[in-house]
């Protein structure tokens, strides 16, 4: 489903980088690196994620801003650590 849609999107709107949301494809897609659909780039969205974190990591580190722990940003429990190193093959 998520490639029909974006094969659409690349086919109706001219896209050249498609970044899903997460979920189903991000597990099925964690060890990807090069995902292409008609032209398309597919951006990995593991990898992004983790970009993400550590740019924010960056900036608070530059600029002295806290890092929140609350909620969504709670720090994972070591099991679901441990899952994710296995899941992408690295220990």
């Amino acid at each position: 489903m998520f490639l029909d849609a974006a094969q659409a999107m690349v086919r109706e709107s001219g896209v050249e980088v498609v970044m899903s949301a997460g979920g189903l494809f991000a597990l099925l897609s964690a060890t990807d690196t090069d995902l292409q659909l008609d032209g398309a780039m597919i951006a990995n969205p593991t990898y992004l994620a983790v970009r993400q974190a550590e740019l924010a990591v960056s900036v608070a580190r530059a600029t002295g801003m806290p890092v929140s722990r609350g909620g969504t940003f709670a720090r994972a429990t070591p099991r679901a650590v441990e899952e994710l190193l296995t899941l992408i093959g690295r220990n």
